[in-house]
């Protein structure tokens, strides 16, 4: 199912989500299946639940837009732990259409939660990087300009 993308002013993405409490359910696996379905349809490389209406901490990235199923990756309840570096390159955001802006962002992040690279056989909080199980140290992730 594809989505239709929430756009700026609406109160979701105002909102801070709801944790996900159930990871491996039938619903949530289509919910992913649709949040990727929905962002490839809309051009993006990544999507939060509340840019599609629904006011979950869940985010989807892949940039390789579609090309290699490999570099999908699911964030669950994301927590920013540690940024480190700095990087300014331009982005656009889906639910701000046809805005471009040059956006000063960490280098390197630690993210902690439920992180999971997605392959192609499977498949984040608001609007914002694969597993890591409760109480395991969290993920270093690279974004190079």
């Amino acid at each position: 199912m594809i989505y239709s993308i929430v756009k700026y002013g609406q109160p979701v993405l105002e909102k801070r989500g709801e944790d996900i409490t159930e990871f491996d359910t039938p619903e949530l696996h289509k919910f992913l299946d649709d949040m990727f379905e929905s962002m490839y349809a809309a051009k993006g490389v990544g999507l939060a639940a509340p840019q599609i209406g629904v006011g979950r901490k869940i985010a989807v990235i892949d940039i390789s837009v579609g090309e290699k199923a490999e570099d999908k990756i699911v964030m669950i309840n994301p927590k920013l732990i540690h940024m480190e570096g700095k990087q300014v390159a331009e982005e656009g955001c889906l639910s701000l259409p046809g805005v471009h802006l040059q956006v000063e962002r960490a280098r390197e992040l630690d993210v902690g939660g439920k992180v999971a690279e997605r392959h192609h056989s499977e498949q984040a909080d608001g609007a914002r990087h694969g597993t890591t199980p409760p109480g395991e140290a969290p993920r270093r992730s690279s974004r190079r300009a």
